[in-house]
């Protein structure tokens, strides 16, 4: 499967993590795919992507993910064959796999409720991620000169006889969108839009694409949006700009938590912002918070300072608290990133 030639080949430091990757996929039976909780397009393109790779290769792939595939991800071909995880329904499954994926996720706590099962997972552990060092897998490929999870799984099936089609192509081109948010972010080199052109020219579909992570909200998700944007709070001479989505909002408007990531983006829209942040009240005083910021200043650090994960310019975490202590705990700590 080659769509592009500049692929670094024999230069990244990550080569041998790549090429043991690769012998591992070509070794194993039985696979066991995953993500992170609440997944996004990279996630969710990252294990469909390489599902599909491995059913070429005749292996037998299983992808189960903590949380429900989002509504605006409905449009990926292979989204119906993806598990919501069960402890009793799954036990037997963990327990006779050969190999365990975590995809877009360095660590295993950040997969919600399998995360007890992935840590005592008797056979080989992978992680293929672009976000850091973990330290759970046995196998761990962290590319941090990818853009997207899927630009990593794409380096991956280069070297092995896969087949690149509409399916695949759309999968992976969906990853590149939603991590470079548009191709928007300052990592998007001129390698990351040739590779982008090739997908298109495979068969993935632009349009469909960016219509589905961008344009496609609810009713009741852009009235949410409304009453966030009327009660934003800006601190350090604006560059702090944030503001609350209570639980009552939601249920009122029926709009679940996961798709008002974005919320953050629309924030940072504030011509002083450098920092900008969505507070999320939910069940069991838990708070998700969601980071964006401007080239130069970054969330990561602040997001993992609270116990979460991200990306330079957009990050997020979960909180235990009220939200009142939480946003003065975060606001705190973001006045001097800023």
């Amino acid at each position: 499967m080659v769509i592009d030639t500049d692929r670094r080949r024999g230069r990244q430091p990550e080569e041998t993590a790549y090429q043991q990757i690769r012998d591992v996929l070509r070794r194993g039976r039985t696979f066991l795919l995953t993500t992170h909780c609440d997944p996004d397009g990279d996630g969710l393109g990252a294990e469909l992507a390489l599902g599909e790779a491995l059913a070429q290769l005749g292996k037998s792939a299983h992808i189960v993910n903590s949380d429900r595939v989002p509504p605006q991800y409905h449009f990926l071909a292979g989204n119906k064959i993806i598990q919501r995880y069960s402890a009793r329904a799954h036990q037997s499954l963990f327990s006779t796999c050969d190999v365990a994926v975590l995809l877009d996720a360095i660590r295993p706590e950040r997969t919600g409720r399998l995360a007890p099962a992935l840590e005592s997972f008797p056979g080989i552990k992978v992680a293929i991620d672009h976000h850091g060092p973990g330290g759970w897998a046995s196998l761990e490929l962290s590319d941090e000169t990818a853009v997207s999870t899927t630009q990593v799984v794409y380096d991956l099936l280069c070297e092995l006889p896969v087949k690149m089609g509409p399916n695949v192509a759309g999968y992976l081109f969906t990853g590149l969108v939603t991590d470079t948010n548009g191709f928007r972010t300052p990592n998007v080199s001129p390698r990351v839009l040739r590779l982008a052109a090739g997908l298109i020219g495979a068969g993935a579909s632009h349009e469909e694409v960016c219509r589905a992570i961008f344009a496609s909200w609810s009713m009741g998700c852009v009235r949410v949006l409304g009453t966030f944007l009327a009660r934003l709070n800006t601190a350090a001479r604006g560059r702090v700009v944030w503001g609350v989505v209570r639980r009552e909002d939601l249920r009122k408007y029926r709009c679940r938590p996961v798709q008002i990531d974005r919320f953050a983006e629309e924030a940072l829209r504030v011509g002083t912002a450098t920092i900008a942040m969505v507070f999320v009240e939910e069940p069991l005083q838990t708070v998700r918070v969601s980071f964006r910021s401007r080239p130069g200043v970054r969330v990561d650090h602040l997001a993992r300072s609270f116990g979460g994960d991200g990306h330079p310019q957009s990050a997020g975490t979960r909180m235990k608290g009220d939200i009142e202590s939480v946003v003065v705990r975060v606001v705190r700590k973001a006045r001097i990133a800023a």
